[in-house]
């Protein structure tokens, strides 16, 4: 049976948010709940990429495809989270 965690996040325009792995997951999905702002997200994986998350969309992450990590560690960061104004929030699904 899986275990699905929802969490909101604030973040800022000023600095970048962690978004944490709370237990061992192998999907996470955040959302960009501001519905005027956008957000950018710094993929954690592949050295700060960043990712442009439009107000409102959603975007999944999972382990990189031939890693011999199958999930994300509890403790872990998978993106950082930065506003383009205001305050978000990013709501974190995590699914185990």
């Amino acid at each position: 049976m899986s275990v699905v965690h929802f969490d909101s996040v604030t973040i800022d325009s000023v600095s970048r948010t962690p978004i944490l792995a709370d237990f061992e997951c192998t999907v996470v999905t955040v959302r960009n709940a501001d519905l005027v702002n956008d957000a950018t997200l710094y993929d954690a994986a592949s050295g700060g990429a960043s990712i442009t998350l439009s107000a409102g969309q959603s975007r999944a992450f999972r382990p990189q495809v031939g890693s011999r990590q199958v999930s994300w560690r509890a403790g872990d960061t998978v993106v950082w989270a930065q506003a383009s104004a205001g305050t978000g929030p990013i709501e974190v699904e995590l699914l185990q």
